[in-house]
């Protein structure tokens, strides 16, 4: 399921109030006639974030436009970005937050700068890290060693 509409956007929201049914809700929108139904990334982050019983982080992106139609070259063209400047990752929001990744089948550009990463923050998002990803900011994380640099 990706959100590509304001009413899934909607009923993802009035779903978000009763996060103990998202399963539920999720296991209901799958088409039962496609062979693979794609997952949301953000639905993926914050079933994991429920999980590790720590509050979903306002995540700072751009999204596609959601009321574009899917099958223009212009949506095509249009960069997905993750702008996560400035916000702490510690290791339990990188675990949490690599489940997104991992699921992110459009995302193009993102930002971790400024975010105190550790070699093991670092290393768990870095290991989900989808191939459409063609940039990736790490500048002033000077918690990074030697070794998460030798990762690349």
């Amino acid at each position: 399921m990706l959100i590509t509409s304001i009413a899934q956007k909607d009923r993802f929201m009035r779903a978000f109030k009763h996060i103990d049914r998202i399963n539920d809700i999720e296991e209901a929108e799958k088409d039962p006639d496609e062979m693979y139904n794609d997952l949301d990334p953000i639905l993926e982050y914050v079933k994991e974030t429920h999980k590790k019983k720590m509050a979903p982080h306002k995540l700072a992106f751009k999204a596609r436009n959601i009321t574009q139609d899917m099958n223009t070259e212009e949506y095509e063209n249009e960069e997905v970005v993750y702008n996560l400047k400035g916000v702490t990752i510690t290791n339990e929001f990188a675990e949490a937050f690599a489940v997104n990744l991992k699921y992110n089948v459009y995302l193009d550009i993102i930002v971790l700068q400024d975010n105190n990463l550790s070699d093991y923050s670092f290393e768990t998002l870095l290991n989900h890290l989808p191939p459409t990803v063609r940039k990736f900011d790490l500048s002033r994380n000077p918690g990074l060693t030697i070794k998460s640099y030798l990762l690349m």
